[in-house]
């Protein structure tokens, strides 16, 4: 995972929300938020932007991190 930027609201309980991505220098509206779980790491979630890459996020508390896990497959 490398680092990125999210914009996100959080809930009182402290779950993340994220509503953009800025991922190489691009900002990316999020789409859809899907499945997400909470490890020893942090919070994770799988989340879609409008070009149909997902990105999986994790987020320490303190910074996000993300990673391509797919896309479209006529993504160059």
């Amino acid at each position: 995972m490398k680092s990125c930027t999210v914009e996100a609201t959080f809930t009182k309980e402290g779950q993340a929300h994220p509503r953009k991505l800025v991922w190489d220098g691009q900002a990316l509206f999020i789409t859809e938020v899907g499945r997400h779980w909470t490890s020893d790491d942090g919070q994770h979630m799988l989340v879609k932007v409008p070009d149909g890459r997902t990105f999986e996020l994790l987020y320490n508390g303190a910074h996000w991190q993300g990673k391509v896990v797919s896309a479209p497959p006529n993504f160059a």
